[in-house]
């Protein structure tokens, strides 16, 4: 984890450098220090939030260097999550095997990118982009944003993030369950039933906001459930407020232990309720309840004190905007009512929470590996 973790420091650092290069962007529209700093983290922590000047507006060393850090951002949440996942779920696997797996996955997100290009007409760099940010379960984008109906989006970008979502060791135990005929691990098997149950239901409640349109609201009602939790791809919505806070209760929930995804994540949920229910009956919960209790509400003070610094720093906001947005970066989904165009200090601290957003899942993860014998993923 320490070498992983230095090497995403460095690869920070070199975003940062290279974004504020002046062979990075046009004339007239260079990033500023702070300005560099978010779009760096931006990308490289999968929040992929949209901004004032789009990856588009960029010259190609900088939309290289987005490029760059959503892969290795990637690379890195899927290998140091699934080294402590495969752990915790007592997977026979090698950490050799959970690298060259997510390379492995990687390097198809890349193919397919290419392949729909060939098919689609797309330049090969826009729609290589456009898979490695669904892989990614990043909203970075080149290129026209997808629509709520696109084939596209159903048939490759949102599968693609689902893959990403589920993280390399699930993969793993999947492949391995059905070539051996074994049950799933019970990670394994918690991933895949609140995966399926979380879209069901957040699609139902989604269709039933939003009402019946044909058969199209089906598909926008898929959509939206399946980018909320995530990907957080920049599909075009417009978000009414029930909307808005039903799909931050989706961004609050996240991915899964040990993926591309952030948020608390649903294994974290199904172990708190878990160890709420022992207690009621008189069982001991366990320290993986507590480091749950503990993840929980560190989780809700990032976001109290983010918005208290946001409604300070941009008191023209509408406060529920602000806490979208607050929530939106701590989940590194990168949804919001409309490009980010804070300034200053709240720059910074959007900055600040994605990377918490991004991190802080990590060290509970490996704390559950090394101090708990839970078979569950926290964090």
């Amino acid at each position: 984890m320490g070498s992983l973790l230095w090497a995403f420091v460095l690869m920070l650092s070199a975003g940062f450098c290279v974004l504020r290069l002046p062979g990075s962007m046009t004339r007239g529209n260079e990033l500023t220090v702070d300005r560099a700093i978010f779009s760096t983290i931006n990308a490289a922590t999968l929040t992929g939030f949209q901004q004032a000047h789009d990856i588009d507006t960029y010259k190609l060393p900088g939309q290289l260097t987005i490029f760059f850090l959503t892969v290795g951002g990637t690379l890195f949440a899927l290998i140091a999550g699934g080294l402590a996942l495969v752990r915790i779920m007592r997977l026979p696997y090698t950490d050799e095997q959970v690298f060259t797996t997510a390379i492995v996955l990687q390097l198809i997100a890349l193919l397919l990118g290419w392949l729909n290009g060939l098919v689609t007409h797309t330049p090969a760099f826009e729609a290589i982009f456009q898979t490695t940010s669904a892989f990614g379960n990043s909203g970075a984008w080149i290129g026209g944003t997808p629509t709520l109906t696109q084939p596209v989006l159903h048939v490759l970008l949102l599968p693609l993030a689902i893959i990403g979502g589920l993280g390399v060791p699930v993969l793993l135990d999947i492949v391995g369950a059905l070539r051996r005929k074994r049950p799933f691990a019970r990670h394994t098997a918690i991933v895949l039933v609140s995966t399926a149950a979380l879209y069901i239901f957040g699609g139902a409640i989604i269709l039933w906001i939003r009402g019946w349109n044909g058969m199209s609201s089906l598909a926008s009602a898929s959509a939206i459930s399946l980018n909320a939790r995530s990907p957080g791809l920049p599909i075009a919505v417009i978000y009414t407020r029930v909307l808005a806070w039903f799909v931050m209760l989706l961004m609050i929930i996240g991915g899964n232990s040990g993926s591309a995804g952030s948020g608390l994540k649903a294994t974290t949920l199904v172990r708190f309720f878990q160890g709420v229910w022992d207690s009621l009956r008189g069982r001991a919960p366990g320290r993986g309840f507590g480091i749950a209790v503990v993840w929980i509400v560190a989780y809700f003070v990032v976001i109290t004190l983010a918005m208290f610094v946001l409604l300070q720093s941009d008191p023209d906001q509408p406060m529920d905007r602000l806490l979208f947005l607050a929530v939106s970066a701590m989940s590194n989904v990168g949804i919001a009512h409309e490009p980010v165009s804070i300034v200053g200090t709240g720059l910074h601290v959007l900055s600040l929470v994605m990377l918490i957003g991004r991190l802080a899942p990590l060290f509970v993860l490996w704390s559950v590996a090394k101090t708990t014998d839970e078979q569950v993923g926290i964090g």
